[in-house]
């Protein structure tokens, strides 16, 4: 027969047990209400500034969430200056985007009427309309620094889009615009008017996204001391739609063009009071075979594009950065002959190029013009192999003689190959301080090619190798891919151990790493 005693004492422990985890949780219970009890003290006890900041930097969808439970965070939600609003993402389709219709539908209030309609494209659009109208009725008298508009912009609609801009133009101050079509680029026919521009004197950054654009822009005086900022994606813009935009936008400094439709063959920038700095143009649709410049402030140029087009640099006498990329083209040829022909002397001082490399394209004899100022040179090349990239670098780096900071990215390049052989004759460069290879495998052509670099540049100060590439791509942007397989502890000596004190330069360093920085680290030259 078993004894009771265990099993009586078993369960003893086992209530006691319980006793205790009760207990315990119900004093975590207690603590935890009364931190979120003095958190929530604190947070009510911020001024509205700190709140309104706060409201700012979380998106719509919480933002809202939060201003109904309080009336103070209500009404100081209408305060925050950048708003964010899109169809699809406020009244979509699926259960999350319906909540917040929902709680947008009950914020808005006596403000929102709601209608149905038979669109075939975005079946929400005249909600989205009706939510946007009631946020923005709700929150009139505040000034907004910021919208972006997001919604399915078809011609149906484009009364309900011209009043609410209108309205922000005579009652919210807006200063930054950005209008996207969330439909697909074919189903969007919208013509944005010009007329709009004039009823938003205070704004001065615009981004249009999915429309046409129709040489009827007629800014009013206060709109031509106003707009500073343009950027154009997958926009068409008619025959003489852009002529209108750069001779009425008279304090315009950036313009970016990206994925846009060209009717005409040939884009001038040009105009007597044109103050345009900063021109950005990311692939060409259309017919484009020339672009001329006439740019007396003109900065910088970024042109990236399938198509290689003409350049024809009338006046461009403060043009200090360049950025080429051709997507494949060999392009090497033009610039090291006809490119410093075609600019002023002296110029420019940073020059960017991405390029297909044929060095069977490129004779020996051909004829090499000099960049008489260029401080910086990044250059990116495809479909070429290294025991061929030093008859294609060398003739280029010694028509720059000027030559400071040196980047180059050889994630494309062959490393298999023949050895490749160092030039007999010494080719010093001079004024060389700063170089970065990037993409670097580690082969004996790529230790040769760096070995070349160590051997040719007196005042080298710094030579950076990086396993995995890195690639300016325009427009403060950079091409970042951290997946390549880190070296082992042994080849990151061994490409030391061949490298290290053959430097020309007493003062020179070698830096081994596996991810290069992904930013701009290098010296900023004002313009001259």
């Amino acid at each position: 027969m078993i004894s009771p005693t265990p099993i009586a004492f078993s369960i003893w422990l086992a209530l006691l047990g319980y006793q205790i985890s009760v207990f315990t949780l119900s004093r975590a219970r207690r603590s935890h209400q009364h931190v979120t009890k003095d958190n929530n003290m604190i947070i009510s006890k911020l001024p509205d500034d700190v709140l309104i900041s706060i409201l700012a930097r979380i998106p719509i969808k919480d933002a809202v969430r939060t201003s109904i439970l309080s009336k103070r965070w209500k009404n100081l939600f209408k305060l925050v200056p950048d708003v964010d609003l899109r169809c699809d993402y406020l009244v979509g389709h699926n259960y999350t985007r319906n909540i917040i219709f929902d709680i947008l539908y009950r914020y808005c209030g006596g403000y929102l009427i709601v209608g149905r309609h038979n669109s075939t494209r975005c079946p929400h659009n005249l909600m989205f309309f009706d939510i946007v109208h009631g946020y923005l009725y709700s929150r009139r008298g505040s000034n907004i620094r910021r919208l972006v508009f997001c919604c399915c912009l078809t011609k149906s609609y484009a009364d309900r889009f011209e009043a609410i801009i209108r309205y922000l133009g005579t009652t919210a101050s807006i200063r930054k615009l950005a209008v996207h079509c969330c439909c697909s680029l074919r189903s969007c026919t919208r013509s944005f008017s010009g007329r709009l521009l004039c009823e938003t004197p205070s704004l001065s950054s615009l981004e249009l996204n999915v429309s046409i654009l129709q040489p009827n822009l007629k800014i009013s005086e206060s709109n031509k001391y106003s707009l500073q900022i343009i950027r154009l994606s997958n926009v068409t813009l008619r025959e003489g739609a852009l002529d209108c935009i750069l001779s009425n936008c008279l304090i315009l400094h950036s313009l970016r063009i990206d994925y846009c439709e060209f009717s005409c063959s040939k884009l001038c920038f040009r105009g007597p009071n044109l103050r345009l700095k900063h021109l950005n143009i990311e692939e060409c649709r259309g017919g484009v075979e020339e672009i001329e410049f006439y740019a007396s402030n003109l900065i910088t140029f970024e042109f990236q594009n399938r198509k290689v087009v003409k350049f024809i640099f009338d006046h461009v006498p403060h043009l200090q950065s360049i950025y080429l990329g051709f997507f494949y083209r060999n392009i090497i040829h033009y610039v090291r002959a006809r490119l410093p022909m075609l600019l002023p002397p002296h110029q420019p001082k940073s020059l960017t190029l991405a390029s297909a490399s044929d060095v069977y394209q490129i004779s020996r004899r051909t004829r090499t013009n000099t960049f008489s100022n260029l401080r910086q040179l990044r250059l990116r090349l495809w479909y070429t192999a290294y025991v061929n990239l030093l008859l294609v670098m060398i003739p280029f780096l010694q028509s720059c003689p000027c030559l400071e900071e040196f980047h180059l990215d050889t994630e494309s390049v062959e490393c298999n190959g023949r050895k490749l052989k160092r030039p007999p004759v010494a080719v010093i460069h001079s004024e060389l301080k700063k170089v970065e290879i990037t993409g670097f495998c580690g082969s004996r052509n790529e230790i040769e090619f760096a070995l070349h670099i160590l051997k040719s540049a007196p005042r080298l100060e710094q030579m950076q190798i990086s396993r995995c590439p890195k690639w300016h791509i325009g427009f403060v942007r950079w091409m970042e891919r951290e997946d390549k397989t880190p070296w082992s502890q042994q080849t990151r000596k061994k490409i030391l151990k061949q490298l290290q004190s053959q430097a020309l330069s007493k003062t020179a360093r070698v830096i081994i790493q596996h991810v290069p920085k992904y930013d701009d680290t290098w010296s900023r030259y004002e313009t001259d």
